[in-house]
């Protein structure tokens, strides 16, 4: 629906959105993609977070808890950035920001225990003050698979992605066992190179509560072209 990014009648349009979701809405979505303050997570010293970004927690954790009982909250926070290659960049006075040692150095290293920690660390942080009743900890995430077949991401970025995920839904799924806890894949990187992801989508499907899918067919067919089984070989996955 058509939404103004300036203020109307002196009302912000984050505002307005979060009054819609919730007089009209049954779900808030709150997309983490930004990145993740790995230095001050790693040592769990979340005062030490931005305050830019502890004032965004914070109002978010707000209008969470201004929702009504019956609303879900899906949180959604990826290990990877967005080009779904490396590590999530660093989150500071704005998001994406360069990656600081040693996490620059540590960019491929997806399953560095150093890595899980902080990522952990910030999770259970965000869980508090959300708590949300889904979770997802990786974003699009068999677009690394298409990277990595094409020779622009590491050839064993996808194995240390397999290995987080599964200390990552492991250690989720202990403690907030009635939290769902899975990843997302990406629709048209999947029927881009369907072999290569059928061959390795399968052996981390046990990490997953849900096949959570975003597509964009817009990207290869015209209006009411899209294909009646598009989604279908998704589903099977399951």
């Amino acid at each position: 629906f058509p939404c103004s990014s300036q203020p109307v009648n002196g009302v912000s349009p984050t505002e307005i959105a979060w009054s819609y979701i919730r007089d009209y809405g049954d779900m808030a979505v709150i997309h983490e993609d930004g990145g993740v303050p790995w230095t001050e997570a790693y040592h769990k010293q979340y005062d030490a977070y931005h305050p830019t970004y502890q004032a965004e927690i914070q109002y978010i954790a707000g209008k969470r808890n201004a929702l009504p009982r019956s609303h879900k909250v899906f949180l959604y926070l990826s290990l990877l950035d967005v080009s779904r290659t490396k590590l999530a960049r660093y989150r500071g006075a704005t998001t994406a920001m360069d990656l600081p040692e040693p996490w620059r150095s540590l960019e491929h290293e997806l399953s560095h225990e150093a890595v899980l920690t902080a990522f952990i660390n910030h999770a259970d942080y965000l869980i508090a003050q959300y708590r949300p009743d889904f979770f997802a900890f990786g974003t699009e995430i068999n677009i690394l698979l298409n990277h990595v077949a094409a020779g622009t991401a590491p050839r064993d970025a996808w194995s240390k992605l397999a290995t987080a995920s599964h200390v990552l839904y492991q250690y989720f799924k202990t403690r907030y066992p009635n939290m769902y806890v899975f990843y997302s894949i990406q629709a048209e990187s999947f029927y881009d190179q369907e072999l290569i992801q059928r061959t390795w989508l399968p052996p981390i499907l046990p990490y997953t509560d849900l096949i959570a899918v975003s597509s964009y067919p817009y990207l290869k067919y015209t209006a009411g072209g899209i294909p009646s089984n598009y989604y279908a070989k998704l589903a099977d996955l399951d």
